[in-house]
């Protein structure tokens, strides 16, 4: 069965890919959704419900490899122009970014282009399922919310291709972010400002902490910032290993290359996410492969 939406749809015909997607959000509907509620020092926050997700649902963040960008301003685009530069070196990258404008397609890319209704209809189907598996089975995921079932079945979309890379902005926080399932090899905090503090923190410090705690044993950091934020985003602890050490924004493309395994190719531009116009910088391409 093609899930794809037909590329010239009838506006005048229902479409049973767009209609399938209206069942499943209105199920979606029915869950705790912080975006739209205060977010509160009686905000759920914690990881285990996710983690009982993706186990239900085979570890789907396990199938790529992953850029995790945190920060107070600045994710959204910063991630975009991550999984552009990723593109652009030949490697096939899976976006993850909210909230959305118009359609909550436009939260999950794939090489470039929303995923297509019936596709993220049917990972949400299979993703709620889980749900109510947990429900019946008393385990955590039964207070999976509607941002934990929506990152679930991203990640369902990003397996099902089998992108490459998959470029994950952080919803709120880091730490304890429903996107904290996955592995990051490259971690990014754009800036660090004070925001949430009923959640996240009334000082830069706590706040740097949180927004922090995405790095892994082995990540590569990439911080922005000066003075006191930038030195509380690097001395977020991970478990069983030192902090991963600082490097700038240009600095963390550069080990993104060495991680990716492509090459520099200059002079080069790439294109920034919104512009007509392109921004100077370095430019990813896929290492040629080993002769035998």
């Amino acid at each position: 069965m093609n899930l794809s939406d037909p590329p010239h749809a009838d506006p005048a015909r229902p479409d049973p890919s767009r209609e399938r997607l209206a069942r499943i959000l209105a199920r979606l509907d029915t869950l705790v959704d912080w975006e739209k509620r205060d977010r509160s020092p009686g905000m759920r926050r914690g990881l285990a419900p996710m983690e009982d997700l993706m186990a239900r649902l085979g570890s789907p963040q396990a199938s790529f490899r992953a850029v995790h960008v945190a920060g107070t301003k600045g994710k959204g685009s910063t991630a975009s122009l991550i999984a552009a530069g990723l593109a652009r070196a030949g490697f096939s990258v899976g976006l993850y970014t909210s909230p959305h404008v118009d359609r909550v397609e436009e939260r999950v890319r794939v090489d470039g282009r929303d995923v297509a209704a019936g596709e993220l209809a049917e990972a949400l189907e299979r993703a709620f399922d889980a749900r109510e598996a947990a429900v019946a089975g008393d385990t955590a995921a039964d207070e999976a919310t509607w941002f934990d079932l929506l990152t679930a079945a991203a990640f369902l979309v990003f397996q099902r291709r089998g992108v490459d890379w998959a470029v994950v902005e952080c919803g709120l926080g880091g730490r304890l972010d429903s996107t904290n399932v996955v592995h990051g090899e490259v971690c990014v905090v754009t800036n660090i400002d004070l925001e949430h503090t009923a959640v996240l923190g009334n000082c830069f410090a706590d706040i740097a902490r949180e927004k922090g705690g995405i790095v892994k044993p082995g990540s590569v950091l990439s911080v922005r910032g000066r003075g006191d934020r930038r030195r509380a985003t690097t001395r977020t602890p991970c478990s069983n290993s030192r902090p991963a050490p600082p490097v700038s924004v240009w600095s963390g493309l550069r080990w993104l290359r060495a991680a990716t395994g492509a090459r520099p190719r200059r002079p080069a531009t790439w294109p920034w996410p919104g512009r007509s116009s392109t921004s100077s910088g370095p430019l990813l391409r896929r290492a040629p492969a080993a002769r035998p």
